[in-house]
């Protein structure tokens, strides 16, 4: 967490889980979780966290008793708080913690009496050796360390007690087994894990275990005539573990292109992931129905995979819950562009899990996502939040191995088109690969953006949608490289004379059957093919201004988001991939996001509007949707209505054919309509 503690209330939903097979593919083992939703207050941070940190009040002992107290419970209860989140491990050793431990366990059948649950915080990647080593000497041999032999730290706050651990050390996670099971032993509802992920290289851990572990993998995994093929050897038993100097610097690498580097980022991912899955395992094997939650979200646009081993394909599948501190409340940035945690909420939802983020504003809008909605409303209304399924018709591809491999390019093309969506209000849904097998034939369009290496079974799935009459838009270098990040090229058996050396030289595109061979070769911006029932589009690139390549830029940061220069073009683009149309449009001089869902109970539909623009300027929108059959009626909600506490309006609508219209007027911050069938 933050610096200093945050104590404000919070609320979440999230859609019942395993309810949408097609989007839902991982079962959750605490399936209460999904149908309470969640309205958390946390106190996480240990009163000897808190002092070691520094500043604190001089009676800061009586502050933190006194919020671990009946008494606070009982406030927090009436306030409709249901799960409180207590400091339960910082690091410091069971027998240090034991004291603050105990005092919270006390408090959990009292907490289970107000009808709320008790959730305990464990860090997952910070160890106190001031303390630890008291108890457990042995913990030298559990911490990470760097190229150079150095502890690496566990933040970049200057608190220079706290160490990472290495995530490969069967020591620590043993350790943290024993730490898990003493707090659902006390009772725990809920295991909060914090402080997720790997320090950016070059504080990567270089240990003699990461480094003989890192050979066994690449033996395991390309050793013989694979790797020999990739990497030029068959041997890995003294492979070289990447590092970096004066004359490499960490911060100018771009990207992993050399088999080493990426190799060792894939490992590293397996490392932390590998580590993540076995404490997530321990809990729900310790008791199905204890959720587990990770802080494990990075802000928009940083490569988590490439610096920190994070690998959300690895860490989310089996969680119920995720924390977004990278992405906060949802605004509009330097160059009038709307940011906030819309994407991350979307890419939880791929995986089934639930969303919450730091300093989210009061929106009631993503399914399967936080909501600090006040607490009558979301009395009154919450079904429409935790019984809510997307019914986005886009569905753009976070493709794994060309956002783990490349610091820059892939992300800024995905983001660039995805900011186009957010700004012409064209709802969308984020897919990982794992879900191109099966995608869900509701969906119109599957937009591949700059996703240059490309593995053959993901380009099989998606030249297949579009052959089966689906449209694929793709962008800039999409499909340029392999999985090994070689450059793909034209196929021949043999090269006998310089025609056949001419012609192995030329590139040959991952996707050359939507979009001819080499068509970052060609001079064309736009290609535009119909294929089989399907039809494909590519566009050179995403036109947006390009954040400088300096060592100080860890990421694409939230002020260089902006709608494409090109969009008028992408419209072009998107009209012909859909002639039909997509059947959802919102109509509106305003900065206003959209959100499309269904309440899967009661099969209403749920038009979601927040204006980014509030409180300076109110807005109007008009809602075209492609109906079914003639609605019964259209109403809306809004937080806003706090005063009238919080009725339904009736809303005005017209049918012309299959097209509903609703005119909404004075949107606040925050409108939702639902239309009744």
């Amino acid at each position: 967490m933050p610096a200093g503690e945050v104590v404000e209330e919070r609320t979440m939903g999230a859609a019942e889980a395993g309810r949408d097979e097609k989007m839902d593919t991982h079962a959750k083992s605490a399936k209460w979780i999904f149908e309470e939703g969640i309205r958390v207050f946390g106190m996480w941070e240990p009163i000897y966290f808190e002092r070691m940190r520094g500043f604190v009040g001089d009676n800061q002992k009586l502050i933190y008793d006194f919020k671990r107290s009946k008494t606070f419970l009982k406030h927090l209860a009436d306030k409709g708080v249901n799960q409180v989140w207590f400091n339960w491990w910082k690091g410091y050793g069971l027998k240090h913690e034991k004291e603050c431990q105990d005092q919270v366990a006390k408090l959990f059948p009292e907490c289970h009496k107000l009808g709320m649950r008790a959730v305990c915080y464990c860090s997952f990647g910070s160890l106190t050796f001031d303390t630890l080593l008291l108890e457990e000497p042995e913990a030298t041999d559990w911490i990470a360390r760097t190229q150079m032999g150095q502890p690496t730290s566990c933040q970049v706050t200057y608190q220079c007690f706290r160490r990472r651990p290495c995530f490969s050390s069967d020591g620590y996670l043993s350790y943290m087994e024993k730490v898990l099971a003493r707090a659902i032993d006390a009772g725990a509802d809920g295991i909060h894990f914090d402080n997720i992920g790997m320090q950016a290289e070059p504080e990567a851990c270089h240990c003699e275990r990461c480094t003989r572990l890192f050979r066994e993998y690449l033996q395991k995994n390309y050793g013989g005539d694979l790797g020999e093929e990739i990497f030029g050897i068959r041997d890995f038993s003294q492979a070289t573990v990447p590092w970096f100097n004066q004359h490499n610097p960490a911060g100018k690498f771009w990207r992993a292109m050399a088999p080493h580097h990426w190799a060792w980022i894939d490992f590293k991912c397996h490392v932390l992931g590998s580590a993540a899955q076995r404490l997530t395992d321990f809990v729900h094997k310790k008791n199905p129905d204890c959720f587990v939650e990770m802080n494990a979200c990075e802000g928009d646009g940083f490569a988590v995979a490439f610096w920190r081993g994070n690998d959300y394909s690895l860490m989310f599948p089996k969680l119920e819950l995720v924390c977004d501190e990278g992405n906060g409340a949802p605004r509009l940035n330097a160059k009038g562009a709307i940011v906030g945690p819309f994407r991350m909420k979307k890419w939880a939802r791929a995986y089934g899990c639930a969303h919450w983020a730091e300093g989210e504003e009061y929106d009631f809008c993503e399914d399967l996502a936080m909501s600090r909605a006040p607490y009558g409303f979301w009395k009154k209304y919450k079904e429409y939040q935790l019984r809510a399924v997307s019914r986005a018709r886009v569905a753009v591809l976070r493709e794994r191995h060309s956002l783990a491999y490349n610091r820059w390019d892939p992300y800024e093309e995905t983001l660039a088109i995805e900011q186009y969506l957010i700004e012409r209000r064209i709802p969308f849904d984020i897919v990982h690969n794992g879900q191109l097998n099966a995608l869900d034939p509701r969906y119109k369009v599957l937009i591949v953006a700059g996703a240059e290496v490309m593995p053959d079974d993901v380009r099989d799935s998606i030249v297949s949608f579009a052959k089966n009459g689906g449209s694929v838009l793709l962008t800039g270098a999409s499909g340029v490289y392999d999985r090994y990040y070689r450059i793909r090229r034209r196929k021949v058996a043999c090269i006998r004379n310089m025609k056949d050396y001419e012609e192995a030289q030329k590139p040959l595109n991952a996707f050359h059957e939507l979009i001819g061979p080499d068509p970052l070769g060609s001079d064309q911006t736009i290609i535009r093919r119909k294929v089989g029932k399907g039809r494909a589009a590519w566009i050179r690139q995403m036109e947006v201004d390009k954040l400088p390549r300096t060592p100080e830029n860890w990421m694409i940061g939230f002020d260089w988001f902006m709608l494409p220069g090109n969009a008028t073009a992408i419209d072009s683009v998107m009209e012909w991939l859909v002639p039909g149309g997509l059947g959802f449009k919102v109509d509106t001089h305003s900065k206003i996001y959209a959100h499309f869902a269904e309440r899967r109970d009661t099969g209403e539909w749920l038009v979601h509007l927040i204006n980014l623009e509030y409180p300076p300027k109110m807005a109007r929108a008009d809602i075209l949707v492609e109906v079914p059959k003639p609605p019964k009626s259209a109403v809306s909600i809004s937080i806003d209505d706090k005063e009238e506490k919080w009725p339904e309006r009736k809303e005005k609508f017209r049918l012309a054919g299959n097209i509903l219209t609703v005119p909404v007027e004075d949107v606040r911050r925050h409108r939702t309509i639902i239309i009744r069938f």
